[in-house]
């Protein structure tokens, strides 16, 4: 959702006087204020799935996010002072590198306990996006589609795609998201203490913060009464 969409859900949950929790995905772009934060916690926010996936600037250019590593850092310290939690990251996104993988791991530990919790998955491929359409150009080769089930003999497929990286020296490789995945878990057991929204699904997450306690309070808010 957007940042002004929520903030209009937020100010009608509390104009209504509900007692409830939520959670929402988004993206960590500066519109995110502290002050819109407070606002949304006040209102019952207690996750967002912060789509940050990379902590590389030139990766996330590439995929069109609109997220620098600064701002990323920024709004996910603030989100969880209000007491709003959780961060997602995408492992072996097209043209990645040791370099862009390290840029990654060092802005998770720049964050630190603020993350909350960090949901890691691999990057799917899926047809008729800008990846697929120009999968050559960002040096994939698409191998084959996943097939959901059979009807009247005739496979029915998914938009998931099954795909091929080039390596430096030219030749096909599988998908670098096992590689890096990998070299994440090994960097969470050596650098990052475990959290317990680690590895939940989105609703024993929101359960878990939402027992959390109380967001820090906001008394004077722009725009309240």
């Amino acid at each position: 959702m957007d940042a002004e969409d929520l903030e209009d859900l937020a100010r009608a949950v509390l104009a209504r006087g509900l007692r409830l929790h939520f959670h929402v995905m988004g993206r960590p772009t500066a519109v995110y204020t502290r002050p819109r934060l407070e606002l949304l916690a006040r209102a019952g926010c207690r996750w967002i799935s912060w789509g940050v996936e990379t902590g590389s600037a030139r990766l996330l250019e590439a995929c069109g996010k609109g997220t620098t590593p600064g701002g990323i850092r920024q709004v996910m310290t603030d989100a969880a002072d209000a007491g709003i939690h959780n961060l997602m990251t995408i492992f072996g996104l097209p043209g990645s590198t040791d370099a862009d993988l390290q840029a990654t791991l060092g802005l998770v530990a720049d964050i630190g306990a603020a993350a909350g919790g960090v949901t890691s998955s691999r990057f799917q491929l899926f047809d008729r996006t800008p990846y697929a359409v120009q999968a050559a150009a960002h040096g994939l080769h698409v191998t084959g589609r996943e097939v959901l089930f059979t009807r009247y003999g005739q496979p029915v497929h998914s938009l998931r795609l099954f795909h091929q990286g080039r390596a430096a020296d030219g030749s096909w490789r599988p998908p670098r998201s096992t590689l890096e995945l990998a070299r994440w878990e090994e960097f969470c057991r050596w650098t990052r203490p475990p959290s317990p929204l680690d590895g939940l699904c989105c609703e024993h997450t929101l359960l878990h913060a939402a027992r959390r306690g109380e967001p820090v309070a906001a008394e004077q808010l722009p725009g309240s009464a």
